[in-house]
């Protein structure tokens, strides 16, 4: 994490990008990519297949983690 990031909190986010996610689960964003390709991680696309965003809800984040939505894990 470099010295501008601002570590991610889930609290106040329903959806989150493919570089908070890898973030989160402390991986590269290529790994995230291969989860969701695989169907291990459900995602959203906004936009066009080409340029579209790719989000994740969180709920389905803290899913894959095993982390439950009531704990303090979430930071």
């Amino acid at each position: 994490m470099s010295a501008t990031t601002i570590p991610i909190t889930l609290e106040n986010k329903f959806l989150l990008n493919r570089e908070e996610v890898a973030e989160f689960l402390r991986v590269s964003q290529r790994t995230v990519d291969n989860l969701i390709r695989r169907g291990e991680i459900k995602s959203i696309r906004i936009g066009g297949s080409i340029r579209g965003r790719v989000l994740v809800p969180r709920a389905e984040l803290l899913r894959f983690a095993g982390v439950s939505e009531g704990t303090d894990n979430t930071r």
